[in-house]
Formats: structure tokens, sequence, C-alpha cells
């Protein structure tokens, strides 16, 4: 787990969108990821952004310390990589959802019964249970 990742991740952000979604922005940035934009589109868990990543649309959902879920356009494994590195743990689950944007699933602890919902569902294609370690 990365410091940068507390104050929005690792407790709650806040009820107010703009400052959750400064509080990530900052992080990501911080973190080397300098070609995004994200606005906050919810107050309140589970907390989502809408932007772009390096001019492609970016989504992040998250419920502090249980879960994040980024869709993307496409997301160049650099970003895969520095979110892992900002959680501490790497995403356990990547599927294509049914307007064929990649999805990435980070979920604390055991990802079973998500991996249940996500492997026999038509609505999500090519799902991949990934190793976390």
């Amino acid at each position: 787990m990365s410091k940068l990742s507390i104050s929005w991740f690792y407790t709650s952000p806040g009820d107010n969108a703009h400052r959750v979604a400064e509080r990530v922005r900052q992080a990501l940035w911080t973190s080397g990821l300098t070609d995004l934009w994200l606005d906050g589109t919810s107050t309140s868990a589970p907390y989502k952004l809408t932007g772009n990543y390096e001019g492609r649309m970016l989504e992040l959902d998250w419920t502090p310390t249980e879960w994040l879920r980024m869709r993307a356009q496409s997301a160049p494994p650099r970003l895969i990589a520095q979110m892992s590195w900002m959680l501490g743990f790497k995403p356990g689950i990547h599927y294509t959802d049914n307007s064929g944007h990649q999805v990435w699933e980070w979920v604390r602890g055991d990802n079973t019964a998500r991996w249940m919902e996500i492997s026999g569902n038509p609505t999500y294609l090519s799902p991949a249970r990934l190793p976390v370690k």
C-alpha cells in the first residue's frame, strides 16, 4: 500500500465529489500518471470518478477498503501497474464489458463471490481470474 492511496481508498475520502476527485487525481499525478483527468460523480460509496487517461475513457468505482473497479477504453500496462502499486495488491479479475471496455477489479480478500457473479454471466466477455501474487 502506498501512502498516496490512504486518503481515498483506505479511509473514507469524504462527501464532496470535487474533493474526492481532487484527492484521487493528486495521488495519481504524484505517482507519475500525469496524462489523466477525473471528475467526481458520486458523494458516497461506491464512489465513482469519470474522465480520461491519455485521451481515452477511464472510470473508477470503489468502496473504500473493499474493492476498486477500473473501466477503460483501453489501458496500458503502466496504468494497471501504478494502480496496483498504490493499492498494495494486484487486480484479481479482468473482463470486457458489453460496451467493449476493458475492466479490472481489485478486491481485498477473497474474490470468489465476485468471480462467481462474473464467470456465469454472458454480459461479461472473456472473464479471467488473475493471479494476485
